[in-house]
């Protein structure tokens, strides 16, 4: 199998995972759906972004997005219609999240540290 199919197939296993643990009810929800999920939404980026320009550097990679989830964290304190508008349906709510948390940004680098190895590891398994 190769590394962006193996990629492809993370990314189908943490789609449901992720919206699991975000929707999760039960003891340890708060952790769960307001945090560990922010690490797997950045863990899911990474390996989307993986698949689409593999040779980017791993580094890049998980730059590229910790800083485009830190914009659309930041862009939560401003509602204008547009944005309201986006995020009053699932998807947007689901992208563009909602509720600005500072704490937010630790989970998005602790997503970004899991990422690293594994995008580190696909590379070595693609020759470019």
């Amino acid at each position: 199998m190769s590394p962006r199919t193996k990629a492809l197939v993370l990314l189908l296993l943490l789609l449901p995972i992720g919206f699991g643990i975000k929707y999760y009810p039960g003891p340890g929800r708060e952790l769960l759906n307001n945090s560990l999920a922010g690490s797997l939404y950045v863990l899911f980026w990474c390996m989307a972004l993986f698949c689409v320009r593999p040779a980017l550097p791993p580094l890049h990679n998980v730059a590229w997005v910790v800083a485009a989830t830190s914009v659309l964290e930041v862009l939560q304190l401003w509602h204008p219609p547009l944005l309201e508008a986006a995020r009053s349906t699932f998807m947007g709510r689901t992208i563009l999240g909602t509720t600005f948390s500072a704490s937010d940004f630790t989970y998005y680098l602790l997503g970004a540290l899991a990422a690293l190895p594994m995008i580190r590891w696909q590379q070595r398994q693609e020759r470019f």
